[in-house]
C-alpha cells in the first residue's frame, strides 16, 4: 500500500502524498515496531513473564486477574506484586476471548487521505479505549481494498464494525448485517442498518 511504501521510503511515492501521510502519522502517534525498536521502547511484559517471576503456572496468573477464588491469598498476593512491578497490562482481546468476547471494534475509514476521517477517528478512538475496547482500524484509499477490508471485517471477531465515509461494496453490508454484527455507517446509508449523517453545512 501506499502507506507501507512511505514507511520503507521508496521513491514511487509522490512528495506531497508522502507528506500528508508523514503528517497524519504525527497527529495520531502512529510508531511502526521496528521504530519503536531502534528507540529503545521496552517490550511490554507478558503473562509468561508474570508467571515465571512469580514461580506459578500462566493459568494461575489469569484466575488472580479474573479475580477467582481458587487462589490462595498468599499467591494472589506474591503474583499481584509481581504485576504491579512489572507494569504488565492483559491484552483486552485475550481476556475478552477467555470470556467469549473479544472486546474489540473495527473501524473501515480512509484515515490517511481524508482529514475529517481523521478529525473522526480521534473521538471514536478516545470513546471506544474508555469504554474498555481496543480499536482495530482498516485504512483504505482504492476499491481493491475497500473489497479487501470489508472482507476482512465480516470474517473476522470484532464485535462491532464502524464504517466513515467508504460506500460499501455490493454484497459487504448483507453480509455483515446476515452475521449479525453490530454495524454503524457514518455517511453512507443503507437499508437496516444504523447510520449518522454529518451536515456540513452547519
Amino acid at each position: 500500500s501506499t502507506v507501507f511504501r512511505v514507511l520503507k521510503g521508496s521513491a514511487l511515492v509522490a512528495e506531497a502524498t508522502r507528506q500528508r501521510i508523514q503528517s497524519i502519522m504525527v497527529e495520531l502517534d502512529y510508531l511502526p515496531s521496528e521504530a519503536r525498536h531502534r528507540r529503545g521502547v521496552r517490550r511490554s511484559a507478558t503473562i509468561g513473564d508474570v508467571a515465571a517471576r512469580a514461580g506459578v503456572g500462566e493459568a494461575t496468573v489469569s484466575r488472580v486477574l479474573n479475580g477467582s477464588d481458587m487462589v490462595r491469598q498468599g499467591t494472589r498476593q506474591r503474583v499481584q506484586e509481581v504485576i504491579d512491578e512489572l507494569h504488565y497490562r492483559p491484552s483486552l482481546m485475550a481476556r475478552g476471548l477467555s470470556r467469549g468476547r473479544t472486546t474489540t471494534l473495527g473501524v473501515i475509514a480512509p484515515f490517511f487521505f481524508r482529514a475529517s476521517a481523521v478529525e473522526r477517528l480521534r473521538g471514536v478512538v478516545a470513546e471506544f479505549t474508555a469504554a474498555g475496547y481496543d480499536t482495530v482500524l482498516y485504512n483504505v484509499s482504492t476499491p481493491d481494498q475497500v473489497r479487501e477490508q470489508f472482507e476482512n471485517v465480516v470474517g473476522g471477531r470484532a464485535e462491532g464494525i464502524l464504517v466513515i465515509s467508504v460506500p460499501p461494496p455490493h454484497g459487504a453490508i448483507e453480509r455483515l448485517l446476515g452475521s449479525g454484527t453490530p454495524l454503524v455507517l457514518v455517511d453512507p446509508r443503507f437499508p437496516g442498518a444504523s447510520h449518522v449523517s454529518i451536515d456540513y453545512e452547519e
